[in-house]
């Protein structure tokens, strides 16, 4: 999972600029923006690259903030103690990205928070039948029946992800 940090500069000079928010920097002697032309076009003046090359730039910063956004807000919102609202946010990124385990794991999270233990227990087992090896899920799905009084079910759990995981 990306944080911030790994997030290259020119990703989010792209970003910035294809959206308005940033104006490629002046550097005369690299290169000479015209008047009334495009940022994408000025990007890719500045950088000396096609504009296939900077579209690529703007779909691997989108996908790395997308990520940031799937560990950050729903983490950010139960700290708040919002839960409601990290639930939303759970729920809308398991409907855009139903892929990603740790979307699936962070709503199961969010639904426990919120007393929705049926609902909490589907998805962890969700994030398990998505991402078998993944000790993180095994490991939420574990500590949910734990809490629920069913510890030799979280045992067995832990038992077959640490034999799934010696395979």
């Amino acid at each position: 999972m990306p944080d911030l940090s790994l997030v290259l500069v020119a990703e989010l000079l792209a970003i910035g600029t294809v959206a308005g928010f940033l104006a490629v920097p002046d550097f005369p002697r690299v290169y000479r923006r015209r008047a009334g032309e495009a940022p994408l076009d000025n990007l890719c003046g500045l950088w000396g690259v096609g504009a296939s090359t900077v579209y690529r730039t703007l779909e691997r910063a989108r996908h790395q903030l997308a990520q940031l956004l799937v560990v950050a807000a729903p983490d950010a919102l139960r700290r708040l103690g919002r839960h409601a609202a990290a639930l939303e946010v759970c729920q809308a990124l398991c409907q855009q990205r139903p892929w990603e385990v740790d979307a699936w794991r962070r709503r199961a999270q969010a639904e426990w928070d919120a007393g929705r233990f049926d609902d909490a227990f589907a998805s962890v087992r969700a994030a398990v039948a998505l991402a078998p090896a993944d000790p993180w899920a095994h490991l939420l799905l574990a500590d949910f029946l734990d809490r629920r009084g069913r510890s030799s079910e979280a045992v067995a759990v832990l038992r077959g992800s640490a034999m799934q995981a010696s395979a």
